[in-house]
């Protein structure tokens, strides 16, 4: 990608993109010689206890959910990145992604990845992109700063094809998580609205407190710095 143009330099702004784990993906093919679905199976989901997860272009297996859109069955559409888009995984599943989080990288005594490894995971990357704003990125994880006002640490990570969206998100420091998950393209903002909500009512039962259920709007906040002036710096709500 030498001679590519970019819209950007890095550490400017914030863009999501499956380039990176989609070179990852391949170097992981070229170095260990298998496949990348094969070798992730291997080493990672079934270590975890993950029996359903795979890595594939598209769903398949009699307990695949169907494809709907406007109550209509749609045909189903494959995935073109298999390493940052072609995970395909059930609610248990991915409440055992939970288990490794919560257990510092661990699960029933068994070590998946490094504890130094999964902090890292959990630190915030971007503190010094002054244009990414309120916007808090960890290592394949996002912050969920509109949940608890920062005074809770949750993060989270999307996923989604053409007919399905899914969410797992998940509160370390007390222990807690949630998957939600829909075979229907329902707008992102809803996922995470009923896992926030959900998270607030399991951290209610925990600990006796009331948390409002209601999206508490933070400001939105604009440093000087090396792309912002004096003339925008500022609060904006």
């Amino acid at each position: 990608f030498a001679d590519e143009y970019t819209a950007y330099a890095p550490n400017v702004i914030y863009s999501y993109s499956n380039i990176g784990p989609t070179l990852l993906g391949h170097a992981i093919q070229h170095v260990t010689k298998k496949s990348y679905s094969d070798y992730l199976f291997e080493e990672v989901l079934n270590p975890m206890g993950m029996p359903s997860s795979f890595f594939s272009q598209h769903l398949k297996g009699s307990h695949a959910a169907k494809n709907y859109q406007n109550g209509k069955l749609e045909r189903q559409l494959s995935s073109v990145d298999i390493p940052a888009a072609g995970l395909n995984s059930s609610v248990l599943d991915l409440a055992r992604l939970i288990m490794l989080v919560n257990g510092e990288g661990q699960i029933k005594q068994q070590r998946i990845l490094t504890k130094k490894t999964m902090n890292e995971m959990q630190m915030p990357q971007n503190a010094d992109v002054a244009l990414d704003l309120n916007l808090r990125l960890g290592l394949g994880w996002f912050f969920m700063d509109t949940a608890f006002n920062r005074r809770e640490k949750v993060i989270f990570h999307n996923g989604g094809a053409a007919f399905h969206r899914s969410i797992v998100a998940a509160m370390p420091d007390r222990k807690l998580g949630v998957v939600v998950m829909m075979n229907s393209p329902a707008p992102e903002k809803t996922l995470n609205t009923i896992a926030e909500k959900s998270l607030k009512l399991l951290l209610e039962v925990k600990t006796g407190q009331s948390f409002p259920l209601e999206q508490e709007e933070m400001p939105v906040s604009w440093h000087k710095g090396d792309y912002i002036n004096d003339n925008i710096a500022g609060y904006y709500m």
